[in-house]
């Protein structure tokens, strides 16, 4: 019988290449004293979209009204990281499934900074990286094929994995990786390819827009820094969201927010359970199993029925507590 391993990866995995919910806070705060003179950025009564010259004709707020907005937003996520209150908890006490203008704001100010650190830092996992480059081959055409027995489940929101991606087999740009590696994102799963083989799936979604043709929102990524205009359309794309513009939707979608997919075996979870339930080596990566991600992670564990190793991979070993997990444990 083929080993089926799976990866598990926490919001530590990807340490090396963006700031842990701990350490998020500090790096907003920094984010917001380097852009505190940016003011001029957005003098015009509308906001412009710079790639055709045009203005925006939806009811948003002002250019300036919706950089002080989002700064705001920003800051309440810095002064509650103060309190010690990690962004995920202050999401969960806003939410409400009747809707909440402030918890939609908010989720859309965070997004837009992940966006914008991640270009702005040219942020990349190089770790992953090495795991891409190592579990896969080319085909005849020259394409990059991922090992078929192997699965990744994500909790984190970043975009590392596909950046990494693209930076492993030379993509333009991080829209075809996510075409090219078979990503099931909660609420989007990206190209045609079934559950089987190698698939990565990422289960509170990504801090990332997408447009009503489910193109992801990568103009940035390309040249914006280049330009000078990546804060302005981090702003623009803020906004759009934020508002509820219907051209454009936020793709994070947290563990709590029902996914809206009327067929429950086509959401995030149940194509998650089916794909790996043949995993026989779990490979849990800087992931400490989270209260409020108990239900999903349990029902996940239960369905690899043939599972007979674990491995845990974690900076802080001696940190990494007992986990109520049957099978054989090897710290590594």
């Amino acid at each position: 019988m083929n080993e089926i391993v799976t990866y598990y990866l926490g919001a530590g995995a990807s340490y090396n290449g963006f700031p842990t919910l701990s350490n998020l806070s500090s790096e907003i705060e920094k984010f917001l004293s380097q852009t505190s003179n940016q003011g001029g950025l957005f003098s015009e009564e509308k906001f412009k979209d710079l790639s055709t010259g045009k203005f925006d004709d939806t009811s948003l707020p002002s250019p300036a009204t919706a950089f002080v907005e989002f700064r705001n937003n920003l800051q309440l996520l810095v002064d509650k990281g103060k309190t010690g209150l990690i962004a995920d908890d202050l999401f969960k006490q806003l939410y409400s499934p009747y809707g909440n203008k402030e918890y939609y704001l908010l989720k859309s100010a965070y997004s837009a900074f992940f966006f914008y650190y991640q270009v702005k830092n040219k942020s990349y996992e190089h770790r992953y990286t090495k795991f891409l480059q190592e579990n896969s081959s080319f085909d005849n055409l020259g394409y990059p094929t991922m090992n078929e027995n192997v699965k990744v489940i994500s909790w984190n929101y970043d975009m590392l994995f596909e950046k990494s991606y693209a930076e492993a087999f030379r993509l333009s740009d991080t829209y075809q990786s996510t075409a090219h590696m078979n990503l099931k994102n909660k609420g989007y799963y990206g190209g045609q390819k079934q559950d089987t083989g190698f698939a990565f799936f990422k289960l509170n979604g990504s801090a990332l827009f997408t447009d009503r043709m489910w193109l992801y929102q990568f103009c940035s990524e390309r040249d914006d820094e280049a330009k000078g205009i990546l804060l302005y359309n981090t702003v623009y794309n803020y906004a759009r969201v934020g508002h509820l513009n219907p051209v454009i939707s936020n793709l994070l979608s947290f563990v709590w927010e029902q996914e809206s997919i009327y067929d429950v075996e086509s959401r995030i979870e149940s194509r998650t359970i089916k794909s790996i339930n043949e995993t026989t080596t779990l490979v849990i990566v800087v992931y400490r199993f989270q209260p409020y991600n108990n239900d999903i992670d349990s029902k996940i564990l239960k369905s690899m029925s043939k599972l007979s190793r674990i491995i845990i991979h974690d900076p802080h070993p001696e940190d990494v507590k007992e986990m109520d997990i049957t099978g054989q444990i090897a710290m590594a």
